[in-house]
C-alpha cells in the first residue's frame, strides 16, 4: 500500500485498512455469503467495523462497503424510513466530504423489491 494515498486511520494502524461493512454484526440470521466475506478478509491487513449510523458519521474508516444499500434507506415504519434517509443523506456527505472511498457488492441492478422515490433518487 501506498502511505501518500491512504486515509489517515489506515496510517495510524500501521498500514491497516479499516473498512466500515454496511452490515451489522453477524449473528445466527446472516447472510451466509455476509458471513464468508467477513471470514475472508485478512485480520492483519483489515480492520473491520459493522454498521451502526453512528459509526458510518462519526467514526474514522479508510472504506465503505456497501452490501444492499436498500438496506439503509427501509423501515416498516414510515417516519422511521424518512429518518433512515435523512441520515444516510448525511451520510454521503460525510463520505464525499471525507473522500472515503465505496465498494459495493453488486448482484443485482436493481432491489428484488422496489422502493419509492426517494429511494430510488
Amino acid at each position: 500500500m501506498n502511505a501518500g494515498r491512504l486515509h489517515p486511520a489506515a496510517t495510524a494502524q500501521a498500514q491497516r485498512l479499516t473498512v466500515l461493512q454496511s452490515v451489522a454484526r453477524p449473528d445466527d440470521t446472516t447472510n451466509p455469503y455476509i458471513v464468508q466475506l467477513l471470514d475472508a478478509l485478512p485480520g492483519d491487513e483489515v480492520a473491520i467495523r459493522h454498521f451502526s449510523m453512528r459509526t458510518a458519521l462519526f467514526s474514522p474508516y479508510d472504506l465503505f462497503h456497501v452490501h444492499w444499500p436498500e438496506y439503509l434507506l427501509r423501515h416498516r415504519v414510515a417516519a422511521a424510513a424518512r429518518l433512515k434517509q435523512a441520515c444516510f443523506a448525511l451520510l454521503l456527505a460525510r463520505l464525499w466530504l471525507a473522500r472515503v472511498p465505496v465498494g459495493r457488492t453488486l448482484h443485482n441492478a436493481r432491489p428484488d423489491e422496489p422502493g419509492d422515490a426517494i429511494e430510488r433518487l
